[in-house]
């Protein structure tokens, strides 16, 4: 991977200008100092996507998106961040240097190289082995499926001859080694058989990366055979779970969701039937790489799984990981049919399209097939029943959702909807949830209840202090429906493995220091009154504290420059860009009092501080003199922070 210096980063970031990049692929209009459109990372009919033209940022309130010029071409291109550099230089007219691998990333570049020609040259000959003399059987497998000449050849679909090493030869005659051969997963090597084929007498498609390079093949036996599916083994170009068949022509879609099947068939037909929005999970079980791979692309899914037992538990799998990755979900009725491909061939994609329109909502789907297991006429049985939907409601995290879904269930099972929400308040004490909610709108809500003279004052200002952290909490969560927060500590900072999950939380700390953030980047005052008493190291570790590095290295030298600082994030997770994002597209404006402002700004620190001096002390040394002193250097800092004269303008 090249390398550029954040010289060269910072001309070219400075040489495209954002509002000019980004307005190439989305609609803008002016509003204020911002910029704002229909977000191009999730559906939406009101403008939450915000371009600001002086910060060199983008943010959408709506689903969290967000980053720099580089972070926009990577998103929405599906780029690496070099070929966002490139791309950009390219657009600027500047010239970037060659870069001089290491041997070993000169060896791992080229192997990979060899494995993606090795693929490619697979798939012309599987290609040509159909259209030829030997091909007969697989021709007549694909019409007898109803697919023209025309989708055969879009998606390159092929036959392996009969015989099982044909494309071992012919690759041999290409001039490939046999170590590179067997990496590819495409060929075999043992003493009983020597070298031969992982495919032959079979049907072939080939699987592509979203950028359209073949990097394994799927192959269906003719005739009997075991398995009837076969596909590559996972290789260094191949990672089943992040790989979806058909995404390379389904993101070009102008329909407004995916449509996720189970097989190659399936989503074949689906394109051939003007469904162009379709893909496929390669016969695995939906992961949370998959998931994230469709978020880039879309905000909502229209599950079209079979309809039999295996295909709705696969859905009932599905659905979580999905939610999971900030997607919404229907699920499409299959009935009579058994998948999407007999579907076009029984019914046709007008009464497919209806069945678009009456998908049904995923939480409704999930209570449907829960109910299958209760004797619903038993009235004990029927009780456990709704216990379980109660308590399944009572997780959503925002009323309006909770009672969104109280009438809807009481309309489908002719309940009356107080019944349901009182069992819905019942099934969340017993789990603790209305304890934790009634707390959390008691810190929302009570903040400023009492009257200024019934309060200490330092206890007023650490409520304006919180209340206001979570009152823009409360406006990004307006414009993007529910999102509890995210765990940025460092174990959930790293790339997360493709059977991990997020598990989301928010805590006031975050909101204090992502406030603080904020203000310094807004005012670079604020800096020189902050910088006495905290630094980098009080903040959590993670992303916080990296932001905090950037932004004290920053207003050293000046000002911060939020864009610059996005940069450091690029390669890392796409919910740390987004929580980086969210920090530099804080709202500072709600205080407008100077008075309010000091006292909100006198307890972040204190609050930062107190939290930096507990977690020191959790890991220190009791009985180290060098410890010891250290805290009491802290204890003064925050006797002195407690009594400090703030002086804003």
């Amino acid at each position: 991977m090249p390398y550029y210096s954040d010289e060269l980063i910072d001309q070219v970031r400075e040489a495209n200008d954002i509002v000019d990049v980004i307005g190439q692929y989305v609609g803008l209009k002016k509003t204020g100092s911002a910029y704002v459109g229909l977000c191009p990372f999730h559906n939406e009919k009101t403008g939450s996507f915000h371009v600001n033209r002086g910060k060199q940022f983008y943010h959408c309130f709506g689903c969290g998106a967000g980053g720099n010029v580089f972070t926009f071409l990577m998103n929405y291109e599906n780029m690496t961040f070099p070929e966002a550099v490139k791309t950009l230089a390219d657009r600027a007219g500047i010239a970037l240097p060659e870069h001089r691998m290491s041997k070993e990333d000169r060896a791992r570049a080229d192997k990979r190289s060899r494995l993606l020609e090795i693929n490619r040259e697979a798939a012309k000959f599987y290609f040509a082995v159909l259209r030829g003399k030997d091909g007969a059987t697989a021709m007549n497998y694909f019409r007898d499926r109803q697919l023209t000449e025309e989708t055969m050849q879009k998606w390159g679909l092929g036959y392996t001859g009969s015989h099982s090493n044909a494309l071992y030869r012919y690759l041999k005659g290409k001039g490939y080694e046999d170590r590179d051969l067997v990496d590819s997963g495409l060929i075999a090597i043992s003493e009983r058989r020597g070298a031969h084929d992982k495919f032959w007498n079979r049907a072939m498609f080939p699987i592509m990366d979203a950028g359209g390079k073949v990097i394994a093949f799927g192959g269906r036996v003719m005739g009997e055979g075991e398995p009837k599916y076969l596909n590559s083994p996972e290789t260094m170009i191949f990672n089943k779970s992040r790989t979806l068949f058909g995404l390379f022509l389904a993101k070009r879609t102008r329909r407004p969701q995916m449509i996720l099947c189970e097989g190659y068939m399936d989503v074949i037909s689906m394109h051939q039937n003007g469904f162009d929005n379709t893909v496929a999970s390669l016969g695995t079980a939906l992961t949370e790489g998959h998931a994230q791979m469709l978020k880039r692309y879309t905000r909502q899914v229209y599950l079209s799984y079979d309809s039999d037992p295996a295909g709705i538990r696969a859905a009932l799998r599905a659905i979580p990981l999905l939610k999971d990755a900030g997607i919404s979900c229907k699920i499409i009725n299959m009935q009579p049919c058994k998948d999407p491909d007999e579907f076009m061939k029984k019914l046709g994609p007008d009464a497919y399209e209806e069945r678009i329109k009456e998908a049904e909502n995923s939480f409704m789907f999930t209570i449907r097939m829960l109910e299958r297991d209760y004797q619903m006429d038993d009235p004990e049985s029927n009780t456990e029943f709704f216990r379980q939907v109660a308590l399944r409601i009572s997780r959503f995290p925002e009323e309006i959702e909770r009672g969104n879904y109280i009438q809807a269930v009481a309309d489908r099972y002719h309940r009356s909807a107080e019944s349901i929400r009182q069992l819905v308040v019942h099934m969340a004490s017993q789990e603790g949830i209305l304890a934790r909610r009634k707390s959390a709108d008691k810190a929302d809500k009570g903040a400023f209840s009492l009257n200024r003279s019934q309060r200490d004052p330092d206890e007023d200002a650490f409520a304006m202090a919180d209340a206001y952290a979570r009152a823009q909490d409360e406006t990004e969560a307006a414009y993007r429906g529910s999102d509890p927060g995210m765990d940025l500590s460092p174990a959930r900072t790293a790339r997360k493995g493709p059977g991990q999950r997020s598990q989301p939380r928010e805590t006031g700390m975050r909101q204090s220091q992502r406030l603080l953030l904020t203000w310094i980047t807004e005012d670079p005052e604020i800096y020189r009154v902050v910088k006495p008493y905290l630094e980098p190291m009080d903040f959590e570790e993670g992303v916080y504290r990296d932001v905090a590095e950037e932004v004290w290295s920053q207003s050293e030298q000046g000002g911060v420059n939020p864009a610059r600082i996005m940069d450091h994030f690029q390669e890392g997770d796409e919910g740390v860009q987004r929580e980086v994002a969210r920090i530099f597209n804080t709202t500072v404006g709600r205080l407008t009092e100077r008075t309010d402002r000091i006292k909100a700004l006198r307890e972040t620190l204190l609050r930062i501080k107190r939290a930096a001096m507990e977690r020191k002390r959790r890991k220190g040394n009791a009985v180290d003199p060098d410890f010891l002193t250290e805290m009491i250097r802290d204890k003064k800092k925050l006797q002195e922070l407690e009594h400090i004269s703030i002086d804003l303008k």
